[in-house]
């Protein structure tokens, strides 16, 4: 014996989750942003607890000190250097999303 056929369901007019299009994409919306923000929280303790670690901080101006020195030997001046490391330095810019 097999299962009955599915029962054809008219998405068009029900909305995709048995209720009106509107109401499931708000409804997809509430349950989907809590999770993101507290994904997006996860994420920022992470990188606090990284650059909390001994010597982090002092390793990434490092970092930077020589991506601008790098910079300066390639034939940028320094205010081009520094516009640089400013507007796209070697850490991630994920650290300045807020979360709640």
């Amino acid at each position: 014996m097999l299962p009955p056929p599915p029962v054809a369901t008219d998405t068009a007019s029900t909305g995709l989750f048995n209720g009106s299009p509107s109401n499931d994409m708000q409804n997809a919306m509430n349950s989907m942003g809590p999770m993101y923000a507290s994904m997006a929280k996860s994420v920022l303790d992470a990188q606090l607890a990284y650059f909390k670690q001994p010597g982090k901080i002092a390793e990434i101006a490092k970092l930077n000190k020589d991506y601008f020195d790098a910079l300066v030997k390639v034939g940028f001046n320094y205010e081009q250097a520094l516009k640089i490391i400013t507007a796209n330095g070697l850490i991630s810019k994920s650290s300045s999303v807020t979360g709640q």
